[in-house]
């Protein structure tokens, strides 16, 4: 007759299939509890036998000989281990050796995978609400169920945002004529647009609120704006407001003061930016 621990609960379900477990919890304060008193080669059997029938999900052989095989006990000490330990924290059945611990453990990973493999199959198989579109299941595409897990739908791919900035190298004056920045923007930014340049009303509130600075100026900081921009990598190049981004780039520019500014008929003839 098998002696009981405390480490040992419930009752045990013959219900085995051919999966395996990969992890298992380890309650590091159940087990020292439990195992205080074995010595060094009797806790190394029990953590193999453990490992074994977690492994391979099946009870530990009854026969003596092939359970000593399966944890690789060589010497006469180590069989014996293996003997103390089978005795008491498993239970000898028609099956073979169990530890009711270890089955909780392993029904408990089963039910998990089993709700998280019928909530990817529901996901996977959810129809199309929008109308005019295809079902969301074509059976001649979709994989089988027990793929579900393992081949979640493809996502919907994010459409490439389109520029906003879209101004002409001879800016019309009129606010009318401006390129709407607002309605063109995206909810995460958008880069500056490879054929932009600057526009003549930025250009014209540079002149104003920069002292110093001439249309010469203005015009070669659009270009390093440009160029910076254009060039850089990365989420940081997608901006909200590039006009904003402009202006806080004239703030922050070290613009040597040599050129003298230029008449209002160089300022406003409608081409120096």
């Amino acid at each position: 007759m098998a002696r009981t621990s405390s480490f040992q609960l419930g009752n045990h379900s013959s219900r085995y299939r051919d999966a395996h477990m990969n992890y298992y919890p380890f309650h590091i304060g159940d087990y020292v509890s439990a195992t205080r008193h074995l010595s060094w080669e009797e806790d190394a059997a029990f953590r193999r036998l453990l490992d074994t029938y977690y492994v391979t999900e099946r009870p530990i052989p009854a026969d003596h000989r092939a359970a000593c095989r399966l944890v690789m006990a060589q010497t006469d000490s180590q069989r014996a281990a293996v003997l103390v330990v089978l005795d008491e924290f498993f239970v000898l059945t028609d099956e073979g050796w169990i530890n009711k611990r270890a089955d909780d453990e392993i029904l408990a990973m089963r039910d998990k995978q089993q709700k998280q493999r019928e909530k990817a199959n529901k996901r996977w198989n959810k129809p199309a609400t929008e109308p005019g579109n295809a079902s969301a299941v074509d059976t001649d595409a979709v994989a089988s169920k027990s793929d579900a897990v393992a081949m979640p739908p493809t996502p919907t791919p994010t459409p490439t945002p389109t520029p906003i900035i879209e101004a002409s190298l001879f800016a019309d004056h009129n606010a009318a004529n401006a390129p709407s920045t607002k309605s063109k923007q995206s909810p995460r930014g958008s880069r500056l647009g490879s054929d932009w340049v600057l526009p003549k009303a930025w250009g014209d509130w540079t002149l104003r609120e920069m002292p110093g600075w001439t249309s010469e100026m203005v015009r070669r900081e659009g270009e390093k704006f440009s160029d910076f921009w254009r060039s850089k990598a990365g989420k940081d190049a997608a901006k909200l407001d590039w006009q904003a981004t402009w202006r806080n780039w004239c703030r922050n520019a070290k613009v040597s003061p040599q050129a003298t500014r230029s008449t209002s008929d160089d300022v406003f003839d409608g081409a120096i930016y």
